[in-house]
């Protein structure tokens, strides 16, 4: 019977040491929640001194930006996406090659394939004024294309980079030929939807350069002023109501 006290002793031992161990690790967790509640609320109080702050000196892109990061949808990072039939993979170079294709078929135009172009008189070439124009509408705080260079640049720049922009515009211009620079874009996927392994479930947005905006901005308004002049001189007035 001796030896039987001797277990049960033991076994009190054990299981009061285990009781202190669930104790001690009970208050731990309660003190660590505590700190966290407390580090929370002065994370939010900090946020909100900031936002208060944004919104009396009129940053309205910093509130905005900051109101957006605290309310917006968490959207977990995956790795895995299927194919056009249906199967799963992993591996970066098939994701690269899946995302390829898709945005190969999202944005092929096989709708201007074989019309014949006519030929019009060229315009002259885009105004110096033009392309300040064009470099003082552009936006800036925004990401860059492959060529990393921001929009900010173009406007700090002066007139060395007016003029040398205005140099380039006239040369494409008159070449026809866009620069192979310019043609490259970074594609970036926004997840819209629930099943995030589908491609077509996201929003795809480019990155391009911002020196080819600014040519293009100067089209665009080339367009709407230079042929909008033509087109009212050739429209009858009685045309004009219609």
């Amino acid at each position: 019977m001796k030896w039987k006290l001797e277990i049960e002793m033991k076994l009190l031992g054990k299981n009061r040491i285990r009781i202190e161990i669930e104790i001690f690790f009970r208050m731990e967790i309660t003190l660590v929640q505590r700190k966290l509640r407390v580090d929370k609320q002065q994370q939010l109080e900090g946020v909100c001194m900031e936002l208060e702050a944004a919104n009396s000196k009129g940053n309205s892109r910093q509130l905005f930006q900051m109101v957006k990061s605290m309310t917006q949808k968490f959207h977990p990072h995956l790795q895995c996406y299927q194919s056009a039939s249906g199967e799963n993979f992993t591996e970066a170079a098939q994701i690269t090659d899946r995302w390829k294709g898709y945005c190969e078929d999202l944005y092929c135009d096989e709708e201007g394939k074989g019309i014949e172009q006519e030929y019009w008189e060229q315009e002259p070439p885009p105004l110096r004024s033009e392309v300040t124009r064009a470099i003082r509408q552009t936006v800036s705080c925004k990401a860059t294309s492959p060529d990393e260079v921001p929009a900010e640049l173009f406007k700090a720049g002066g007139e060395t980079v007016l003029d040398r922009m205005h140099r380039i515009c006239v040369a494409i211009w008159e070449t026809g030929e866009w620069p192979e620079e310019w043609t490259f874009s970074t594609f970036i996927p926004l997840p819209k939807k629930d099943d995030l392994k589908q491609c077509a479930n996201y929003r795809t947005i480019a990155l391009v350069s911002h020196a080819s905006k600014i040519l293009l901005r100067i089209i665009l308004r080339i367009i709407l002023e230079r042929i909008r002049v033509k087109t009212e001189t050739e429209i009858a007035d009685e045309q004009t109501g219609f």
